[in-house]
């Protein structure tokens, strides 16, 4: 957390033209020194509230690839296999992307605000009068700015590492010699298995989504 308030406040000082900090290292210093060890932590507990965002993700993901797949079983969209290991996990990282931005956003941009606050110039502001501020100046749609940017960045980014990891595990497992279903989810092997292809999907959707 403390990483992420250092770079939301250079961030701040560079679009408003400032050159307050030279270094992250001069970042975290200069907090520290000007306002206090408990700086690094501002906004933590309204970003705390983020912590249903894994369980939501997870929850969407595998609920859209289940029902995506039972769909295809029963009207035969495509080929069983190809919706099972590339499409599913598409279209299903995609909506479980969209899902979790929508939470995550707006309190994101609570966060921020409280984050840029300096303890020794500005007069604190508590989170609950900055969402009303927000919300009196802006209305519900102040709480979603950055919202198309960080849906065109992130849902990408989570279908295409679906879309590989299913195919790259299918393919590890046959290498390895291991069978298409184990009930051992516990087995050193498939541990191996998973972690590579997480790795192999992490590699390809960043290469294909950073630029």
């Amino acid at each position: 957390y403390p990483l992420g308030l250092i770079k939301t406040r250079m961030q701040a000082v560079a679009k408003a033209g400032q050159v307050r900090y030279t270094s992250t290292s001069h970042a975290l210093t200069s907090i520290v020194r000007e306002e206090g060890f408990r700086a690094l932590y501002k906004g933590f507990l309204v970003n705390s509230i983020s912590v249903i965002n894994s369980p939501l993700y997870l929850f969407t993901l595998e609920a859209t690839r289940s029902s995506l797949i039972h769909f295809n079983a029963q009207h035969a969209w495509m080929d069983g296999l190809v919706m099972e290991q590339k499409v599913s996990g598409f279209l299903s990282g995609a909506c479980a992307s969209l899902c979790c931005q929508t939470l995550v956003v707006p309190i994101d941009n609570v966060t921020q605000r409280i984050m840029v606050q300096r303890s020794a110039k500005d007069a604190q502001v508590p989170a609950g009068a900055i969402v009303r501020g927000v919300f009196q100046k802006h209305g519900l749609r102040g709480f979603y700015r950055g919202y198309v940017a960080s849906v065109f960045t992130y849902a990408p980014a989570a279908a295409l590492f679906w879309s590989v990891y299913h195919p790259a595990k299918a393919c590890i497992r046959s290498k390895a010699g291991l069978p298409k279903r184990s009930a051992y989810c516990w087995d050193g092997r498939e541990l191996t298995c998973a972690v590579l292809s997480g790795a192999v999907s992490a590699c390809v959707s960043t290469s294909l989504t950073n630029p």
